[in-house]
């Protein structure tokens, strides 16, 4: 995420056993512009060199940019949205201005806290509402709050599209399905981005290294929660339920 690649490699000492961590060159690049040499490095003084023969390199996606700078770019944004709703909520309050003689200025306090939480008024005199006057101080400032809302929110929208999580921008009107499969075009290409690099990785620790590899082939699937689905589905029973009479037509279909 900060530097748009990392490394999955194992020491000379420790052959087989593999460390994921970040990466830096340590010689020149090829043709592709990638290098030929390579450290894994720690923030704790963990170090060693790296090459193809013991590891491989990572990157986070194909344009080789760290995910950072996009998440600062938004995390600005959505900061500036945030302080212009603060504000825009401020200029709704339409202060009044209380003008009272000085020696009745704590009975004005002391009624205006009544009145804001939530109390009865109680005027001790008859001679308050004559000494009393009231101001209030129009600001002419549209409460837009329905519109910022939905500015953050597509805001939001684009983030998850930068991840590669698909999403609908937010419309007032409804959309057709030619325009929400639009929308999750650009998030299916830039997850493939990222997929793409990773599998590259995978294959390569594949081809290279099949003796360390005990439990078959390692790859890369996008991150989907499978075993909550499968026991909301064992729980269901309305749900099989209903895919019974399926799966029995679609049994008699391939015998016949």
């Amino acid at each position: 995420m900060t530097e748009g690649m990392a490394t999955i490699a194992f020491p000379p000492s420790m052959k087989g056993t593999f460390f994921s961590t970040r990466a830096q060159y340590e010689s020149i690049l090829d043709v592709y512009d990638n290098p030929f040499q390579w450290d894994s490095i720690g923030n704790n003084g963990w170090r060693f060199h790296c090459t193809m023969f013991n590891g491989a390199l990572v990157r986070d996606n194909s344009t080789r940019f760290p995910l950072l700078e996009g998440i600062n770019l938004y995390a600005r944004e959505l900061a500036q949205i945030r302080i212009t709703k603060n504000v825009n909520r401020f200029h709704q309050k339409m202060p009044v201005v209380w003008l009272v003689p000085e020696e009745r200025k704590l009975d004005a306090i002391n009624m205006v806290k009544q009145v804001a939480g939530g109390e009865p008024a109680v005027l001790a005199y008859p001679e308050f509402a004559r000494d009393v006057q009231t101001m209030a101080m129009q600001t002419g400032v549209p409460y837009l709050a329905e519109q910022i809302a939905q500015d953050e929110m597509n805001v939001w929208n684009r983030v998850y599209q930068m991840l590669g999580i698909e999403n609908t921008t937010l419309k007032m009107e409804r959309q057709t399905q030619d325009e929400i499969q639009t929308h999750r075009n650009p998030s299916e290409i830039i997850r493939m981005a990222s997929l793409a690099e990773r599998r590259a990785a995978c294959d390569h620790l594949n081809m290279m290294f099949p003796e360390y590899l005990q439990d078959g082939p390692i790859s890369v699937e996008w991150n989907s929660d499978i075993e909550s689905r499968n026991f909301n589905f064992q729980h269901d029973m309305v749900h099989q339920a209903e895919l019974i009479p399926e799966l029995t037509t679609a049994s008699d279909t391939e015998v016949i």
